[in-house]
């Protein structure tokens, strides 16, 4: 049997080579080992240039942080020595040691970059100014070179405008800046340092320049957080700004939104003042009913007599002139003292005023005049209405025993009661001297005027407004008196709009009444009917003479419903004509050709 022979060991064996790729199978390969090479080197590539961005933003990121407590470092380094410069007892040294801190400063100012960096040094720049008066200057400096850092920046204009206005004469160049930051101003933070600074530019000089001038941004809500001495000083001229613009609903808002938030006696007084003059007379007592002081007890008591509650108000004054304040001093008044205090003295004269007879009414004045001295006006007034009650020679006794040394309304009284029995040629050659003594006072060119039409000497009348018109004289009485010149001259179009002028501003009787008698001869019934109605509703009947007018206006209005076909209605008026003045022959002669 043959024997067979172990394999050998493998480590031993001789590896022979492998056989070679076909050709075409190497054709193959090659292509695809250089794409692989190629992405391979490709995707190296973008890999490092990550990992490269990544560093470099890196780098960057650790950089700003670093920068931004470096400048921090500074200001603490700045405040440490601040605190030590400020803990020193010799205040030269101390000086020396603020030139120090201020060039630490400006050095800050070079490496800050932002708005709170620049915040941060003005605050400290403010400190050294608050310290040290010679800083403030160098303080100034540095707010513009920070606006000019950042002329946007609201709080940066904030701090120059302040910088700007503190311990220092506004110029022309600082007013002209503050008109370029107010626009900037615009956070409610900032509110009350906007409305500040337009009152230090004089934008509150006059009602017509605020009301003109002032933007319509303000607000009461902007003001919230202020303390109540503030409000005192800030919402009164918020709230007046809106009255000028015409916004009153707007001003009762935030009058309303006052009195909830800030109730003192300022704001009390202003919202009461409002009330009194925009209508509401009951709210406008109630809220005088809240106030101690004399004036606001008769401003209370003026109210309520406004609104029709007489009684009322009699009480309020009765109250007043039994205050201790009322009492009669027991040693002779010094010049110039009055006896009463105002309070009292206008409460006496609004009692005499509505007293229910005259003897009651007398006393009343005669006490006025008893207890005041001096030029009040209160006196003159209540000398005036007794002077009225007592007949010529009694008056002038009392006028000319009571008239102060310089006293042009009591001198025009006792002119006026003269008229009564003096001759004309006399009492024109007095009202004349009488101008010339005072010829500021606008109230003797009035009457003058009003004198010379009825005694018909338009030529004085003339001369007499010319006189008044080089004094620039504006009331209303300028006007009527040079229409009724107007229509004796023929010029009825600039005679009816004088006219028109002044039936729309002061209600007066004469001025509708003669604009009717324009509408009328030009043949328009309709609208003179509603001119003579308008004046018979405003003229106020006090005497035989006011009656006998009433009476010539009734006629008038009759003649218009005539012209218009109202037939019954005229009839009714003419009777009206001659209840008022028996004596009126023309409205009989008509009634009767009805």
């Amino acid at each position: 049997m043959k024997k067979i022979k172990p394999p050998r060991a493998a480590s031993n064996a001789t590896l022979k080579p492998l056989p070679a790729a076909p050709r075409n199978v190497r054709r193959r390969l090659t292509p695809l080992l250089r794409i692989t090479f190629l992405s391979g080197l490709l995707l190296l590539l973008l890999m490092g240039g990550g990992l490269a961005g990544i560093f470099v933003r890196g780098s960057a990121a650790a950089g700003g942080p670093e920068k931004e407590s470096a400048f921090h470092r500074l200001l603490r380094e700045y405040d440490f020595k601040s605190r030590q410069v400020l803990e020193s007892g010799s205040l030269t040294a101390q000086r020396r040691e603020f030139e120090r801190l201020d060039g630490d400063l400006d050095r800050l100012e070079k490496k800050a970059e932002g708005v709170e960096s620049w915040l941060s040094i003005l605050k400290r720049r403010r400190q050294l100014a608050s310290i040290d008066y010679h800083h403030e200057d160098l303080y100034r400096q540095s707010t513009r070179r920070a606006v000019q850092a950042f002329p946007h920046s609201e709080p940066i204009a904030a701090v120059a405008a302040a910088a700007l206005v503190h311990n220092a004469a506004i110029t022309g160049e600082g007013a002209a800046y503050l008109r370029e930051a107010l626009p900037l101003l615009t956070g409610s933070r900032f509110a009350p340092m906007r409305l500040s600074l337009h009152v230090l530019l004089g934008d509150f000089n006059n009602p017509e320049k605020a009301a003109a001038g002032l933007p319509r941004g303000f607000t009461i809500s902007e003001y919230s957080a202020v303390s109540t001495w503030e409000a005192e000083l800030i919402f009164p001229n918020l709230i007046l700004l809106k009255i000028l613009a015409g916004e009153i609903p707007a001003a009762a808002i935030d009058i309303q939104t006052v009195l909830t938030a800030f109730p003192s006696p300022g704001l009390i007084r202003l919202a009461a003042e409002y009330f009194y003059d925009f209508g509401d007379l009951l709210r406008s007592a109630e809220l005088f009913s809240m106030l101690p002081d004399e004036a606001d007890l008769i401003r209370q008591a003026d109210a309520l007599w406004l609104a029709g509650y007489t009684e009322n108000a009699r009480t309020l004054w009765a109250i007043l002139t039994a205050l201790p304040s009322a009492e009669p001093l027991t040693r002779p008044p010094m010049q110039d003292e009055a006896v009463y205090s105002t309070a009292v003295l206008k409460a006496l004269y609004n009692l005499a005023l509505t007293a229910q007879t005259p003897e009651e009414e007398a006393a009343l004045l005669e006490r006025l005049i008893k207890n005041s001295a001096g030029q009040d006006s209160t006196r003159r007034f209540g000398l005036i209405r007794l002077s009225r009650l007592l007949d010529v020679p009694q008056a002038l006794a009392v006028l000319n025993a009571e008239k102060g040394p310089e006293d042009p309304l009591i001198e025009l009284e006792i002119l006026k009661r003269r008229t009564e029995r003096g001759e004309l040629p006399r009492m024109i050659a007095e009202t004349w001297l009488l101008v010339g003594r005072y010829p500021e006072t606008e109230e003797l060119y009035e009457w003058g005027a009003w004198y010379f039409n009825l005694q018909r000497n338009y030529t004085e009348s003339a001369n007499l407004l010319k006189i008044a018109a080089r004094h620039d004289f504006t009331g209303y009485w300028t006007d009527l008196y040079g229409a009724l010149q107007h229509i004796r001259e023929g010029d009825f179009d600039t005679a009816a709009e004088m006219l028109a002028a002044v039936s729309a501003e002061n209600d007066h009787w004469a001025a509708a009444a003669n604009r009717g008698r324009i509408l009328e001869s030009r043949h328009a019934p309709a609208r003179a009917l509603e001119n003579y109605e308008k004046a018979a509703a405003v003229l106020e009947w006090d005497d035989a003479s006011a009656q006998k007018t009433a009476s010539r206006i009734q006629l008038r209005i009759a003649y218009c419903l005539k012209s218009l076909g109202k037939i019954e209605e005229s009839r009714r008026a003419l009777e009206y004509a001659i209840d008022l003045n028996p004596d009126n022959l023309t409205a009989r002669l008509e009634l009767e050709r009805l």
